[in-house]
């Protein structure tokens, strides 16, 4: 029995071993009947607590300091944790939901030295609250916790949040009011302001009252809402003293004329706290009393709706380079004007802007330029209609800016049917979709690529080109894809270029349908950004495809996104450039080595590698050259693939010396008021000048000419300008020179001076204005130097029967001094007052008038008596004095 007993006890004592062993084992995990070790065992991620969070824990409460029952602040407490020591702070802004306004708020920064939870406090102005003028209650529309430095400069954000919190509900009336504030007192009226009075608005007044508790300077901002979506601002700072104020402001006629209605208009005013720079209060939705726009005065110019479009040949080769667009505008009042739009065609929805600077103009029906470049035609077929879509017009005015006068949507045809073969060719254009097929790289069976293939005319020796194209299904709407691609150093001809629509997308895609190419647009790289050819048409891919067809992995490919320089850029000889590539890799593809050459007239040069950087997909390799020869230099780059095929590419430099601006000069160094200068540039350059532009710069404009050419000088090229004044004042010319390359000179410039009519300081008669008859005298006037030359003086007398005598005065050689002279010597044999006029002309036909009056007497009687009888004179006059003394005694 004992033995039995022993046995039980043994058998019990294995199957609790067996037991725990069991237990070991599932613990350790079994998978697919086979044991994992710990060390296999799936690794659970715990991400890591950021240094600071937000608990979502929020109170706010008003604040009443002096117990006075009116709130001065708003509280906001925001609770957070601190997960590792640092220097903390919170930012936010508070939203009325119902005026749609928010205040920034911010807590103090603070450095804690232990872990926990802690509040920070953010402070609200009271005024603002009462600024609000509604009972509501206030959002945290957004807040954030950031990390700072010891001089509270941003380290790093590290919670944040959205709408997490909405006050109590707070009546603003319950908070303390701004130190100055709207009334609610507002009113407009109208102001004619021409002298004198047309009886039509020149302006319209916007008298706003407001209340100052202190001493304050202020920004007022009125906003007019037109509710056409535009807005006009309107901004005034006054310096306010305590007590009630009446500010007026003011909007144009010309902003409700245009509205050809009868309406009222509605006005947002807000005030701001300079010195704080926080808004303090605000009033929105004021609506002024009705108005008809005929009460207004008409704008100073208006469009007709009458163009004339014409093509432009610049080079007689038969076709035109550009069209020239004239929009006819009537102007009835001198101003600073612009018109700008839009022109389309029916052939797809392309458009094109055009846009005028702002302009100065005369009075008159007169017609305003632009040019649209050919690329616009390029997608017109034959008979498609070009037309303006839609039409502005603004004036300038100096305390208000653009103010938009007129607009019109109507479609205004051109008078002309353009097509692209009307033009010069571009310098590329899309002949057609060529092509389109799989491509199967790695030979598996399934399409790497999808390949459309497109016919490129290239019209230039070498070009880079950046092709964007949309592909499409047919009907079905399962897959669309946009895909561009650079090519660069094309050459002159038709060129084949290709887009591969990688196969990833096209498989995850699962489409079954017919594929078309709707949309495509050609660029030129290098300068501008320029575009070529757009078209909005479909080409139908030749096969049907599906999904199926295509693999699931990203073909083993290198594509070339960039090649710098771009083509045509242009340096000066013995420059140093940076030469590089920049590509993307796709799938397993690895680039073991990237190949440059540069090469001068078929001769190559070695560069120097620098060295690369991996962009993750895309990696650059830098190079360095040194240009030492003037020519066309070609930049071969080839980029060897161990898992899929080479790449290649080229770029194109151009290197030569930039223009010389030799010698700047003008017809006269300064112009009267109403005359033209002519401005001369003498300037040189060893790869062709393309243009030379003159700047004006005048009190109101900076106006642009292209200079024209007018022979070879000693120097180089003779380009000459001209330009009339209309004001005086100094002005500054400035000259630009711009090759065949694109180089430019350095910019030169000079003064030039705009004077009135030559201005005469004084006249002078010798000795005196009282002459005796029959003695010669001088008159000599005296005229302020002026670098327009002086090519008259004359001098008219007319005695008392007005009769008339003229003289032409003698001007004096001396040009170094600052004032001309010129003088007459006459002899007058008649008594009595002559009426002179002196009139000085200059070369411009500009004359100035002087006039005075010249005396002539008889001679003096004392030289003709003799010395006996004047002393007889002087004895009878002392006997007479002596008779008179003895009288009165």
């Amino acid at each position: 029995m004992k033995n039995q007993k022993k046995i039980f006890s043994n058998l019990c004592l294995s199957l609790l071993i067996l037991s725990i062993v069991m237990i070991g084992v599932s613990k350790a995990g079994v998978t697919n009947g086979s044991i994992v070790n710990a060390s296999e065992r799936p690794h659970i991620r715990v991400e890591a607590l950021p240094k600071a969070n937000f608990t979502d824990s929020y109170s706010s409460y008003p604040y009443d300091d002096d117990s006075d029952g009116i709130y001065e602040e708003l509280h906001l407490v925001v609770e957070f944790s601190v997960n590792e020591l640092g220097r903390y702070k919170v930012v936010g802004w508070l939203l009325n939901p119902i005026t749609g306004q928010d205040h920034h708020f911010y807590s103090d920064p603070a450095t804690f030295t232990s872990l926990g939870i802690y509040n920070f406090l953010c402070i609200l102005p009271g005024s603002w609250i009462w600024s609000q003028h509604t009972t509501t209650s206030y959002t945290i529309n957004y807040i954030y916790l950031e990390e700072v430095d010891n001089n509270d400069d941003y380290i790093e954000e590290w919670d944040y949040a959205y709408n997490p919190y909405t006050t109590s509900t707070y009546n603003s009336d319950d908070f303390i009011p701004p130190l100055a504030y709207f009334t609610g007192y507002f009113s407009t009226s109208l102001l004619d302001t021409d002298d004198p009075k047309d009886g039509l608005a020149d302006f319209l007044a916007v008298d706003i009252e407001v209340q100052a508790d202190s001493n304050i300077d202020l920004e007022l901002q009125v906003e007019l809402d037109l509710e056409t979506g535009n807005h006009w601002n309107y901004e005034y700072a006054p310096e306010l003293t305590p007590g009630t104020h009446i500010i007026q402001v003011t909007f144009p006629s010309q902003i409700f004329y245009s509205t050809l209605e009868t309406r009222n208009y509605t006005f947002n005013f807000f005030l701001y706290d300079l010195d704080e720079w926080e808004q303090i209060d605000c009033f929105y939705d004021f609506q002024s009393t009705y108005y008809n726009y005929l009460e207004f005065t008409p704008p100073g110019a208006s469009l007709t709706k009458n163009i004339s479009d014409y093509g432009i040949d610049t080079n007689a080769d038969g076709t035109f380079n550009y069209v020239q667009l004239d929009i006819e505008i009537d102007v009835v009042k001198k101003g600073i004007y612009r018109v700008n739009g839009y022109i389309r065609s029916d052939n797809g929805w392309q458009d094109d802007y055009i846009e005028m600077d702002f302009s100065l103009l005369d009075v008159g029906v007169q017609a305003v330029s632009f040019k649209v470049d050919r690329h616009f035609f390029y997608s017109q077929t034959s008979g498609s209609q070009v037309y303006i879509s839609e039409l502005y017009l603004s004036e300038y005015l100096e305390d208000y800016g653009d103010l938009e006068l007129e607009y019109s949507f109507d479609r205004i045809n051109f008078s002309h049917q353009y097509s692209y073969d009307d033009f010069d060719p571009q310098n590329a254009r899309i002949i057609e979709m060529s092509g389109d097929y799989g491509v199967d790289f790695d030979s598996d069976g399934f399409f790497d690529v999808l390949r459309v293939v497109f016919s490129v005319e290239v019209t230039v020796d070498w070009i880079d080109l950046d092709l964007v194209a949309e592909l499409e299904t047919n009907s079905t709407g399962e897959l669309y894809m946009d895909k561009s691609f650079r090519y660069f150093g094309l050459s002159l001809g038709n060129n084949e270029i290709f887009l591969d629509f990688p196969c990833d997308q096209l498989n995850y895609s699962g489409f079954n349908d017919t594929l078309v190419i709707r949309h495509y647009h050609l660029y030129q790289i290098g300068g501008d950004y320029q575009s070529l050819d757009i078209e909005h048409r479909e080409w139908i891919l030749s096969s049907h495809y599906s999904y199926e067809q295509f693999s699931t992995l990203t073909p083993n490919l290198i594509e070339i996104t960039s090649i710098w320089p771009n083509s045509g850029a242009v340096y000066s000889t013995n420059a140093w450039i940076g030469v590089g590539v920049e590509f993307r890799k796709f799938g397993f593809a690895d680039a073991t080595s990237v190949n440059v050459m540069a090469y001068l007239d078929d001769t190559p040069h070695s560069l120097t590698f620098l060295n690369s950087e991996d962009w993750g997909e895309e990696e650059v390799w830098h190079y360095d050259l040194h240009i030492d020869e003037d020519g066309i230099w070609t930049i071969e780059v080839e980029i060897m693939n161990t898992n899929g095929p080479s790449t290649s590419g080229r770029t194109i430099l151009v290197v030569c010396n930039p223009p010389v601006l030799n010698k700047l000069s003008f017809s006269y160094p300064s112009v009267m008021v109403g005359g033209t200068i002519e401005v001369f540039a003498d300037v040189w350059d060893a790869a062709g000048i393309d243009k030379v532009k003159m700047w004006v710069d005048t009190n109101t404009r900076s106006v642009q000419i292209l200079m024209d050419k007018i022979g070879p000088s000693d120097m180089g090229e003779l380009f000459s300008g001209s330009y009339t004044f209309e004001e005086s004042g100094e002005f500054w010319i400035y000259i630009e020179v711009i090759n065949a390359f694109g180089l430019s000179s350095d910019i030169g410039g000079d003064r030039i001076l705009v004077l009135e009519a030559p201005e005469i300081l004084d006249v002078d008669v010798s000795p005196r204005r009282y002459v005796e008859l029959g003695i010669p005298f001088t008159v000599e006037v005296e005229i302020l130097r002026a670098d327009i030359p002086i090519s008259d003086v004359s001098m008219t007398l007319i005695d008392e029967e007005m009769n008339s005598t003229n003289y032409t005065l003698t001007l004096s050689d001396d040009t170094e001094k600052s004032v001309i002279y010129s003088s007459i010597e006459i002899t007058l044999q008649k008594v009595g007052d002559y009426d002179c006029t002196v009139e000085v002309t200059n070369a411009k036909d500009q004359v100035s008038t002087y006039t005075m009056t010249i005396v002539i007497e008889a001679e003096d009687i004392t030289k003709t008596i003799s010395p006996a009888f004047e002393y007889l004179i002087l004895v009878g006059s002392l006997i007479v004095v002596l008779l008179t003394r003895k009288r009165f005694k």
